[in-house]
């Protein structure tokens, strides 16, 4: 009652670094979201290649809010539409809007992910 034992804690540890490559992969659509076509290719290939030792990112967009997490050995950046820049670029490049949205989310999460160093 009142008297504590002290517990020793682990030290910590960094998390591991995988020896592969570091690369990141732009899929609009991503599985359980979109299953099938470039999607299911996409997932495919990123599974395959983190299995053999690369850390893969996946940008793909989101179904609600936008998101960063580690699942099932990938790293998802689910994104949102909601970039000012998209006008800029669509009338720049005479994309659709729907596609000039999409190009200016995707280049913007890839500006905040450059720290990650993508080989």
């Amino acid at each position: 009652t009142g008297d504590l034992e002290a517990v020793e804690t682990p030290e910590f540890k960094p998390m591991e670094r995988k020896t592969g490559l570091r690369m990141v992969f732009v899929s609009r659509r991503f599985p359980p979201s979109g299953d099938a076509g470039i999607a299911r290719w996409t997932y495919l290939l990123a599974k395959g290649l983190s299995a053999k030792g690369h850390t893969v990112h996946i940008v793909t967009e989101a179904i609600a809010d936008p998101s960063l997490s580690y699942e099932d050995g990938l790293w998802m950046h689910r994104i949102v539409n909601q970039d000012s820049s998209s006008t800029e670029i669509g009338a720049k490049l005479k994309l659709p809007p729907g596609i000039a949205t999409w190009a200016s989310a995707v280049r913007a999460e890839l500006e905040q992910c450059r720290s990650f160093g993508f080989d």
